[in-house]
């Protein structure tokens, strides 16, 4: 797990033949557009200098990334020269190149582990043990949305814009989180091009293209910015078929839409709303509740329980069962639309089904831009220990990772390994744009304001009279102490 300088020299050398170091750095750079198929492994930085990237070296200083989050194969910072796939190679040039840059190391100490992040994991107990000590053994850490949620509360994680020479207004940090996530003018944890865990864990839509363009095109649809709600509904409830002919619509059937319990966060990003939204005194406040999310839910759940045409694969079912089925079901041709993560897609890379990608439908056609969430379960975050090394080092080694990022590693996966081999059609990387370039940051739902976010899923399982409105009663008490209590902590944080 490391990218040390003395040991891949005489690699280096090799790889400075190779486009990837030949070019100098861009203000502006943007993913080439590759052909559909291309195979090609390594990824041609942009031509140009002008951004003032640090010049100076660090004499072999090592780098040390934390790296927690409850899935084991998401470490943005672990490479190997001997890597087959795009990413993975890609990968070790990219991290090789701030290393023999900065005359540095890079090295990632990784605790990963399926469930461990609830808020409470091993990012928080790292970052908080380091803090108490005083200690700087992290130069920077990526950690699982609960905990690092935490952490920006409890002081101990530096405010990013306070660090000299890094600029998350630069087009290689993600905008959307700026506008989501800053606090007071504070920001604590970040995204951007430094992560494709980011790209991999966000909301999207994939669809069989024969069984719904015999009803209509969904790519039009996009492009007529008529693809809405009630149109996916309509089409959705134009496929069903009892396959086994038992009367009864399981596994073996076929549906408009094959679904989960996570859409149901999704949806409301979808509508571009929130749990919490920070307001215009820089406050996290409860935007939930409102007629116009009430109604995308009575709509939503009206759809997600017509058992005829929905089949949801988490419902009655083991979680060792799920992947497999929904898989089965989609590769078999027995499933029109499908809700999912980016992190299925190449589980169907073999499928004989031809297939697109969609972004989530706007609930209206009044709505003005689309909303993904980035799955908070799924997602790590970039922040600063409080304690750490130098200033100078860890702003040019994060500054520079992201600026690269841009130009090796997002083409390396949206060029390259979505489009260029995943998706089979020139319009989806259309749809790629729209769903990165629309993500929704939901800090209710990192800090699991009144219980809300666990709430939320239960109206699709729920019986009986189970509304909205009685949830966000029940919990609201719940959800105005527990802000007070978290604006306190910004707000103290100031002084």
């Amino acid at each position: 797990r490391y990218i040390m300088k003395k040991a891949l020299a005489a690699c280096l050398a090799l790889l400075m033949a190779l486009p990837v170091f030949a070019a100098c750095e861009s203000t502006n750079p943007s993913p080439a557009t590759t052909p559909v198929g291309n195979t090609d492994t390594t990824v041609a930085p942009a031509q140009s200098t002008e951004y003032p990237f640090n010049d100076k070296t660090f004499d072999g200083y090592e780098f040390s990334i934390l790296v927690t989050g409850n899935m084991e194969n998401m470490n943005d910072f672990e490479a190997s020269e001997e890597a087959e796939d795009v990413v993975g190679s890609e990968r070790y040039r990219w991290l090789l190149r701030t290393s023999e840059k900065y005359d540095i190391s890079i090295v990632d100490i990784a605790e990963l582990k399926f469930n461990s992040t609830k808020g409470g994991g091993p990012g928080y107990n790292r970052l908080m043990q380091v803090y108490r000590t005083g200690d700087t053994t992290y130069d920077a850490a990526m950690i699982g949305t609960y905990d690092v949620a935490q952490l920006a509360r409890s002081n101990v994680l530096t405010d990013l814009n306070s660090i000299e020479g890094l600029n998350l207004q630069n087009e290689w940090w993600d905008q959307r989180a700026n506008e989501d996530m800053t606090i007071h003018g504070r920001m604590f944890y970040t995204t951007g091009d430094i992560s494709l865990t980011d790209n991999q864990v966000t909301h999207c839509i994939l669809f069989n293209k024969s069984l719904a363009k015999a009803i209509e095109d969904p790519y039009t649809l996009v492009k007529n910015d008529a693809w809405t709600f009630e149109k996916m509904s309509e089409m959705i409830r134009e496929v069903s078929n009892d396959i086994d002919g038992n009367d009864v619509f399981d596994r073996n059937d076929k549906y408009g839409l094959l679904t989960w319990n996570d859409s149901m966060l999704q949806f409301l990003a979808s509508g571009r709303e929130r749990i919490c939204s920070i307001d215009e005194d820089s406050n996290i406040v409860l935007t939930l509740y409102n007629e116009r999310v009430v109604a995308m839910y009575d709509d939503y759940i009206e759809l997600a329980k017509d058992t005829r045409h929905v089949f949801n694969y988490q419902v009655g079912t083991s979680s060792s069962d799920w992947d497999p089925m929904r898989l089965a079901m989609f590769d078999e041709n027995r499933a029109m639309f499908y809700m999912t993560l980016f992190t299925t897609v190449p589980k169907h890379r073999d499928s004989e089904v031809d297939f697109g990608i969609l972004p989530y439908p706007k609930y209206d056609e009044t709505q003005s831009d689309y909303g993904h969430l980035i799955s908070s379960f799924h997602s790590q975050f970039l922040c600063v220990p409080a304690f750490f090394e130098s200033e100078e080092i860890t702003a040019s080694v994060l500054e520079y990772l992201a600026y690269t990022g841009k130009e090796q590693m997002t083409p390396a996966y949206y060029t390259k390994t979505l489009v260029g081999s995943h998706f089979r059609d020139e319009e989806s990387g259309e749809m790629l744009d729209i769903i990165f370039a629309s993500r929704v940051y939901d800090v209710g739902i990192y800090y699991n304001i009144g219980t809300y976010k666990d709430a939320i899923p239960k109206l699709y399982v729920g019986t009986g009279n189970v509304t909205l409105t009685k949830f966000y009663n029940a919990f609201l008490s719940k959800a105005n102490k527990e802000l007070s209590n978290l604006n306190e902590s910004y707000t103290n944080q100031n002084n």
